[in-house]
């Protein structure tokens, strides 16, 4: 049996707003919220950032899975806003998404971590250069250059 025409329209509406949030890039916003602004840790084969504030509650992980045909990555991306479950994926996949007013204060939070993304930037920046000169003084040194 088919799927009625009511499915295929329900269908087509979530289509959409899927691409609506890929087009408004919620999930880099929120995975850079969540690593900029919230805490969190990283390790080899896994990172993992929690943000609360501003009515917000985003969980983002990554993790690599290693078996034998190789090593595998996943993420999932969660944001409540005000104890409602707002956006989710994982797997690749957008398994949920609804659109609001949520969206301003996630853009303004977004702003804040993007200034505190370039700031450890240029501090990363700063202490490789610091690094590559104390290299360069001690190979002087030890070969008499």
């Amino acid at each position: 049996m088919g799927k009625t025409l009511e499915t295929q329209i329900l269908e087509a509406k979530i289509y959409d707003r899927m691409n609506q949030a890929k087009d408004r890039r919620i999930r880099e916003k929120a995975a850079v919220i969540a690593q900029y602004l919230g805490k969190g840790y990283e390790t080899t084969d896994e990172k993992k950032y929690t943000f609360k504030g501003s009515n917000f509650l985003i969980k983002d992980d990554y993790k690599i899975y290693r078996d034998h045909d190789g090593p595998m990555a996943g993420f999932g991306t969660n944001i409540y806003y005000k104890g409602q479950q707002v956006y989710k994926e994982g797997g690749g996949q957008i398994h949920s998404y609804i659109p609001g007013d949520w969206e301003e204060t996630l853009n303004q939070l977004y702003s804040k971590a993007e200034k505190a993304m370039e700031q450890k930037e240029r501090e990363e920046k700063t202490r490789l250069k610091k690094e590559q000169k104390k290299k360069e003084e001690e190979l002087r040194a030890k070969w008499g250059l």
